[in-house]
């Protein structure tokens, strides 16, 4: 009964908290979605003209990337 009542006093909480969870889960996995295919188009020798403009990032972001991937 205490726990039915906590339940509905947090539930908004938790599903908020749970939204919250889902959404930075996409967000990571979208970031991690966009170095992946960066790494893919420098492997494939695209220039950073071409980069910038499919993912939206800056040259240093680029670059901050590239370093990355040079040490893998």
């Amino acid at each position: 009964m205490m726990c039915d009542a906590l339940n509905e006093l947090f539930a908004e909480e938790l599903k908020e908290a749970d939204n919250k969870g889902r959404t930075e889960g996409m967000k990571q996995g979208m970031e991690q979605g966009k170095r992946e295919m960066i790494f893919a188009f420098l492997k494939a020798g695209v220039g950073i003209k071409t980069i910038k403009e499919a993912s939206g990032l800056n040259e240093d972001e680029i670059e901050s990337i590239r370093r990355e991937m040079e040490q893998r």
